[in-house]
């Protein structure tokens, strides 16, 4: 029996060995990527490590580890030799040195900062080439960087609307005036992931230690949704770093002090930012509010002093944007009210539906189903601890008041839960680490080499995740540019209109006017609504919400001359010019 152990102890080190090396492989960019499987197996082999202590005499262990290179070997001969098979063979030769504890082998005691940086800096330099060489804009990125061409040089900001926040706008202002371009836009998505990694590193660090710092903060960067936004001209990362930022300074005025002192006022720089970014945000702080009430009311009603000026002057800071909103809607919630019905849903609770399904990958690859039921177990166990208690309760009221939310207002996306994550995360590792004491050394040995490798895993295939979804997006939005293009050249400097499925975009790079394809009016009708001198229709290959059949026809019978084809590299676009 002990030599059928070390067999299998030798076979599952030299696998986690192998997965270990494929990961290297996918964050390197040598392999595009690989099933999820492998991480799983690969962390099932972890825990079997653990498990199993290492005994004498080594021949059964170095067997089981030669065996997975001989099963490598012959997959590889039968299949043609991949990443994977490579792997196989590697792992087998390093779990080899290991088992026989060659110098180079030995164990590396880590530090926390040494993980932390090191998980996080992998993130971050593996998403610098898919922000400078990312292509054209889409949707969203178009509407607030026209929005800030608006401002510099007049033109048409059509595909932008109320519910955006200014804030991302003003950055693009002063970027576009300085002659930057998508690039230098983007590299605020980079910086934004950074950000978000400190402060989930900070807030992380409080309320469970170095450790709990650390490997949040490389938890927060491995999930492929933060990746792919990190590589995109957007405001909800950069909102939600902000707003952790501001959950770090609440916990140290209300709970390392007696009381909040006016220390509490460096939270309204934070906050006011991450409103004017996303009016989302008014939601997130609004639950901030309550949770400091349900935790801390005491404190509250001995020293009001604080709390209550901290409101006073964050309404005041507000006070542009209420005069905005009635200027828009006549009322002062008025663009807040809009902002909830623009994102939409199909049925009551669609949302919710929508994130319990982002929990099996999307959203944050392997770390978010463990660290949401880690949460949940650390809190039910340690309800009875006032500590536990209070630290479980401060991250969890605002996550799960954020998600229970917005999951009945609006269909789900992983970019609008990314605060509550960042506050799961921490809540779920701080558990992890409470609870390790219920454990016996060996299974605390393989839970950390099953988890380690779950981590690992799930950076390396979000990183290549992210390269295949920049990729698809540079091709998918390569016709409109072209098109928009085309537009722009068609009518040489004067004012003109576009009818296209694709406002922002083809408002940015023509800096036309732009409307929508209105199939319920007649076409003429529908032409009429278009400005400019010169006006123009633009359909692209497969593209979205565009019309088919009678009311196509409809549009092209007013048209001018042969369209102008542009041909991608994988798509195709059609220029038609309606005629006077």
């Amino acid at each position: 029996m002990t030599g059928l152990l070390q067999l299998i102890r030798g076979a599952a080190l030299a696998g986690f060995l192998a997965a270990m090396l494929l990961a290297t492989v996918l964050v390197v960019g040598l392999v595009g990527g690989a099933s999820v499987l492998v991480f799983v197996v690969a962390a099932i082999g972890g825990l079997v490590v653990g498990l199993i202590p290492p005994g004498l005499p080594r021949k059964f262990e170095i067997i089981g580890t030669i065996l997975v290179g001989i099963s490598a070997l012959i997959i590889g001969a039968i299949t043609g030799f991949g990443w994977l098979e490579i792997c196989g063979v590697a792992g087998s030769i390093l779990g080899v040195g290991f088992v026989m504890g060659r110098p180079w082998a030995r164990t590396i005691h880590l530090r926390p900062w040494v993980v932390g940086v090191s998980g996080v800096a992998i993130a971050v330099l593996a998403l610098m080439p898919l922000v400078y060489d990312g292509g054209t804009f889409g949707h969203d990125e178009s509407a607030y960087a026209l929005k800030a061409r608006s401002w510099l040089e007049g033109t048409p900001d059509t595909g932008w609307s109320i519910h955006r926040g200014p804030a991302l706008s003003a950055y693009g202002y002063l970027v576009i005036g300085a002659g930057g371009a998508e690039s230098a836009l983007r590299a605020l998505g980079n910086l934004s992931v950074l950000a978000l990694a400190a402060g989930t590193w900070a807030l992380g660090s409080k309320i469970g230690g170095r450790w709990v710092g650390a490997l949040s903060a490389v938890a927060m960067v491995s999930g492929p949704a933060i990746l792919r936004r990190g590589t995109e001209f957007l405001s909800d990362i950069p909102a939600a770093a902000l707003l952790v930022f501001c959950m770090v300074i609440i916990w140290a005025e209300f709970h390392e002090r007696e009381g909040p002192t006016y220390r509490l006022l460096w939270v309204l720089p934070l906050a006011w930012l991450a409103f004017y970014l996303r009016y989302q945000s008014a939601l997130s702080l609004g639950l901030i509010g309550v949770t400091i009430l349900v935790l801390w009311w005491d404190q509250i009603r001995l020293r009001p002093g604080p709390p209550i000026l901290v409101v006073i002057v964050g309404l005041a800071g507000l006070i542009p944007h209420f005069l905005f909103s009635v200027s828009e809607t006549g009322s002062l919630l008025g663009i807040l009210r809009f902002t909830g019905q623009v994102a939409g849903r199909g049925f009551l609770g669609e949302g919710l539906v929508d994130y319990a399904g982002l929990l099996r990958w999307r959203l944050a690859g392997f770390v978010g189903v463990v660290v949401t039921i880690a949460l949940i177990w650390w809190a039910a166990v340690s309800w009875n601890d006032r500590r536990s208690r209070i630290r479980s309760l401060f991250l969890i009221i605002p996550a799960v008041g954020q998600v229970i939310a917005l999951g009945l207002i609006s269909h789900g996306e992983s970019r609008f839960v990314f605060f509550p994550l960042a506050l799961t995360i921490v809540g779920g590792i701080t558990g992890l680490f409470e609870m390790r004491s219920r454990w016996s050394v060996p299974v605390l040995a393989g839970v950390r080499l099953g988890l380690a490798t779950l981590l690992i895993g799930s950076l390396a295939l979000s990183i290549g995740a992210t390269r295949r979804s920049v990729d698809n997006r540079i091709l998918s939005n390569e016709p409109v540019e072209l098109a928009a293009n085309v537009v722009a050249n068609l009518a040489a400097g004067e004012p003109c209109g576009v009818m296209t499925s694709y406002n922002p975009q083809i408002t940015f790079y023509s800096s036309c006017f732009t409307d929508v394809f209105r199939p319920h009016l007649e076409a003429s009708e529908a032409v009429a609504r278009l400005e400019g001198d010169s006006q123009f229709m633009v359909l692209i290959e497969d593209g979205k919400r565009q019309p088919t059949g009678d009311a196509l026809l409809g549009l092209v019978d007013l048209t001018t001359g042969a369209p102008v084809d542009v041909i991608g590299r994988r798509d195709s676009a059609q220029v038609f010019e309606f005629g006077s």
